[in-house]
Formats: C-alpha cells, sequence, structure tokens
C-alpha cells in the first residue's frame, strides 16, 4: 500500500511500464484500413424502423434525424413513397432511405482491455490500441467500458476521439482494479510482463490489506480520471488469495460514499454472492468457477444486480486447452496473423505448460459442464445479463469476440431480446442514471447501426449492418 499512495514514484514506474510494454514482443500485420469513416455530418435516415433497444416491438416507419453527433427529432414517416418522407425543413447533407430496414442503438462492450493485444505468453505481440479501437468500430461496437487499465493513458485516448485525432468507440473506464497482496489480477499480469517489469506490478496494482486502508484507498483511487471503480474477489487462479468480505464491504462503502459505481470481479458462487451482500453495483463476469445452487440464484438474480457474463473467454480458453481452438471467421478478418497462428489447433494447448494459466483452464475444464444450468437458473429468477468480453486478453478479441458471446448467450437460452437489451440499454445503465446512449431516443447520441432485417428475429443481422454510425459519423468496412 505504501507505494501506492506516493503518486510520483507510481507515475514515473507506469511511463516506463507502458514504454516497455509498447516495445515487447514482435509486430503484428495489423490491417490499419479495416474501416473508413466521414466527419460528422447531418443525416436523415427516412421511412425507417426502429428497435429502439427496450421494446419488445419495432416502432415502424420513423423518419429519424441526426445533428451535432445525436439524435435531433424522430417523427412518423410522412409517407411511405420514400421521396415524400423527408420533411422538406429538414438540412441533411445525408440522407438514407430506410424503407424495409431497421436500426437499432450501437453496440456496448461492457468489459473490455484496451491496451493489450490478445497475444499469449508464449508469443508476445506488441498491442496496437488505435487499431483495437477500430476493430470494436468494425463490429458495431460504439462504446466500450475499459475495466483495467492506466486510467492516464485511457484518459488521453478518450481526449484523443473527443477532438477527431482518432475515431473509436465512446469509452468509459476504471483504473487498475483493487485486489489483495498476490491476488489477481497480480500473478497474471506477471505471467505476461517482460523482465524486469515483472516486480513493479506489485508496486502499479492498488491493495488493500485491512479495513483502514479503505478510506484512503478510495481517495487516492477516486483521484484518477475514472468513471467507476473495479475491484477482484476471485480466485484466477483457484489456491491464490482472495478479497475477504469484510474488506470488500469497507471499500464499496466509502466508493458509494463518494458517488462511484463498483464493478466487481467475481468467479464463483460464493464470490457472487460476498460481492452483492458488500453492495456490489455490477458483477463483472458471470459465475464460471463453481455449480450455483437454485437458492444462490435467486438470491443473486432478486439483487438486481446485472451480470457481465463474458463466457466466450472461458470457452475459448477451454478450447486451446483442448487444443481445438479455431478462429472464427471475424477472428480471422479482424485479428493479425500472428496471433492466430500462436493459439489455434494444437499451438494453443501450449497453455497447458504455462504455470498459472494450467491451472486456470483446470479450474475450467471442472467447472464447464455447470455453465447452461448456471445461466438457466439465473435466468429463471429474472437476473440481468448484459454483453460484455472481457477483450483484448488471449481468447478474447475486439470486435470479433461481441459476436461470439452473442452467439453462445443464444446457445445458452438467452432469447433474442434479452441479448438485445442487454448489449444496449441495460448496458448503457449499469453505472449512469440517465445515460445519454443506449436507446434511440431524442437527445441521446448518434450511435446507431442500420440493419437490413429485424434482430429481434433475426439477431445475426447485427454481424453484418448496412452502416454503423457513431456520434454523428457515418462508419464503412473496407472489407
Amino acid at each position: 500500500m505504501i507505494f501506492y499512495h506516493m503518486k510520483l514514484p507510481i507515475l514515473i514506474l507506469a511511463v516506463i511500464l507502458c514504454l516497455f510494454t509498447r516495445c515487447a514482443g514482435i509486430k503484428g500485420s495489423y490491417n490499419e484500413d479495416i474501416i473508413s469513416f466521414s466527419e460528422k455530418q447531418n443525416i436523415l435516415i427516412f421511412n425507417v424502423d426502429i428497435f429502439n433497444g427496450k421494446d419488445s416491438v419495432l416502432i415502424k416507419n420513423q423518419d429519424v434525424y441526426i445533428a451535432d453527433g445525436r439524435i435531433q427529432q424522430i417523427v412518423p414517416a410522412q409517407n411511405i413513397k420514400p421521396k415524400d418522407a423527408i420533411p422538406k425543413k429538414i438540412d441533411a447533407s445525408k440522407r438514407i432511405n430506410g424503407t424495409g430496414k431497421v436500426i437499432m442503438p450501437g453496440l456496448i462492450d461492457s468489459h473490455v482491455h484496451l491496451a493489450s493485444s490478445g497475444s499469449p505468453p508464449w508469443q508476445a505481440v506488441r498491442p496496437n490500441v488505435e487499431y483495437n479501437l477500430r476493430a470494436y468500430l468494425y463490429a458495431g461496437i460504439t462504446t466500450v467500458y475499459e475495466l483495467a487499465g492506466l486510467s492516464g493513458k485511457t484518459h488521453k485516448l478518450k481526449g484523443k476521439i473527443n477532438d477527431g485525432k482518432i475515431v473509436g468507440p465512446n469509452i468509459y473506464n476504471a483504473h487498475l482494479p483493487i485486489t489483495v497482496k498476490g491476488g489477481h489480477p497480480i500473478p497474471m499480469a506477471k505471467l505476461g510482463a517482460p523482465f524486469p517489469l515483472k516486480n513493479l506490478v506489485d508496486i502499479l496494482v492498488p491493495t488493500i490489506a485491512e479495513e483502514e486502508e479503505a478510506v484512503p484507498l478510495i481517495k487516492k483511487y477516486t483521484k484518477n480520471n475514472i468513471d467507476y471503480i473495479k475491484m477482484v474477489c476471485d480466485q484466477l487462479p483457484s489456491g491464490i488469495p482472495e478479497m475477504q468480505p469484510n474488506l470488500l464491504k469497507a471499500l464499496v462503502k466509502e466508493a458509494h460514499r463518494l458517488g462511484y459505481k463498483v464493478f466487481v470481479h467475481i468467479g464463483s458462487s460464493e464470490n457472487a454472492i460476498n460481492a452483492i451482500k458488500a453492495g456490489a453495483d455490477v458483477l463483472a463476469h458471470g459465475i464460471y468457477r463453481s455449480s450455483l445452487s437454485d437458492n444462490d440464484a435467486k438470491f443473486i438474480a432478486q439483487s438486481k444486480v446485472p451480470i457481465i457474463y463474458t463466457i466466450s473467454g472461458f470457452e475459448n480458453a477451454f478450447q486451446f486447452s483442448q487444443g481445438k481452438f479455431i478462429a472464427s471467421k471475424w477472428d480471422s478478418l479482424l485479428l493479425p496473423k500472428e496471433i492466430l497462428e500462436t493459439v489455434s489447433q494444437s499451438q494453443g494447448a501450449k497453455i497447458n505448460k504455462v504455470d498459472l494459466m494450467n491451472r486456470f483452464t483446470e479450474d475450467i475444464r471442472k467447472s464447464r459442464p455447470f455453465w447452461k444450468e448456471n445461466i438457466a437458473k439465473l435466468r429463471k429468477h429474472g437476473a440481468r445479463i448484459v454483453v460484455g468480453t472481457d477483450s483484448t486478453l488471449p481468447g478474447t478479441y475486439p470486435g470479433s469476440s461481441y459476436f461470439q458471446e452473442i452467439k453462445l448467450l443464444r446457445e445458452y437460452g438467452l432469447s433474442n431480446l434479452e441479448i438485445l437489451r442487454g448489449a444496449t440499454s441495460y448496458n448503457a445503465q449499469l453505472f449512469l442514471n440517465d445515460p445519454d446512449f443506449g436507446t434511440i431516443e431524442e437527445g441521446k447520441r448518434a450511435d446507431l447501426l442500420l440493419l437490413s432485417a429485424n434482430p429481434l428475429i433475426q439477431l445475426e443481422a447485427i454481424e453484418n449492418p448496412e452502416k454503423i454510425i457513431a456520434g454523428g459519423r457515418i462508419i464503412e468496412r473496407n472489407n
């Protein structure tokens, strides 16, 4: 703890860590031109149907006017004939015929790590953060929640996006997660850190040992440029230290006193219950490390605490361990071959030879048979499950893993409406009382997808939007 309170040394160490991380590993063959984009413009989408992010039916035949990056007006189309449906008073430099099409809110990935490449420890590839941002936009993800990173770097990224210097999704962020000495993410972070930076991890990651440390620790944490706070209550892998309920409760209480919502990384049903009893606002990860009793599922669901399940990352880690990981078409399109080649099929089985990671995949192997039933029990009692990927880490990749996450949630029993709400309006409400994104309403950010089919019926339509609009800028896929 003493090092975390020494601001200047921490800043210096953070800079050193960033420089070394940027230089570590080989250069990946990123496709820098996966998207092209316009400047903000006035846009009229006429005679279009709307999935607003909330309702189970479409709002039919609407004209939607966008200006200054926001939805200015939504009115019924004046006539089903496209040329007559355009309000004459509207000044729109771009007019899009929405006849037979559907618009919906841009997607939200509520669990990301922007400053990583997703390469495994046995073949480090340098991260390309600006590419990661474009990959999210390519997938129609217009908002991301960074859940563990250096807040100063993330704040600078946000500034560049807002100033129009780079293109990327809307970003909200925490700082490095609060944990206990030797707890997650410290061991895994050391595993991926090049020498001599491994020992800096202990200094950079904020830790707590006694309840009385909660108030000064949260005070220091909130001096960073953050939107919410992340804490860890999990053993990843089993056997490492995890935060005890009294420490978590003290931290959450102080965070709430200062007006911050808290995301808590959990793994087991016990972790989830402890986090909820401590006052957690969001569970980061579903119950992936244990079975879930019906009573525990009922308690979790009735707490109304949303769950970012991130099932795709755990599934891919399991496939690595079996030597059976096969890249999806979206992985192949968006990821450098230097990353995919080192994890595909037999190459992925190298994870079994990496200490800590092999213990993690063994935990997954044992608990994987419970996953579908766990989700079924949570759904039965009305739990709110939202969409996040934990990208970018080995097995979870920017943009591409989002489609896998949605597919798995569907296979595990969620309806199209549950998934769409979890990808949009429910995600937007995780830490904001009145978010200006996540739904299609007048005054909201113009973050939209234009689809050729109704996603309430054909969920896969979100994979191939005809148009992606982010803050009033039209994003075009180049391949």
